[in-house]
C-alpha cells in the first residue's frame, strides 16, 4: 500500500527535467555572448567596408 503523501515517478523523468532546466540557464547565459561576437564581426566587416570605399575614392 503506498501512503497518500507518496508520488510514483518515472526514475529518469525528473532528471530530465533537471536536465533541461540546467541547458536553459545555459542557453540563457550563452545567448548574449554570441550576441556580443556576432555585432563586434559585424562592426569590424563594416569598417573593412568603408576602408575598402575610401581606398576606391583615393586611387
Amino acid at each position: 500500500m503506498i501512503s497518500q503523501g507518496v508520488v510514483l515517478r518515472e526514475p529518469g523523468l525528473e532528471r530530465h527535467r533537471a536536465l533541461g532546466r540546467k541547458l536553459e540557464v545555459i542557453s540563457c547565459a550563452v545567448e548574449p555572448l554570441l550576441n556580443l561576437v556576432y555585432h563586434r564581426r559585424s562592426l569590424r566587416v563594416e569598417c573593412y567596408i568603408v576602408l575598402l570605399i575610401l581606398a576606391e575614392i583615393l586611387l
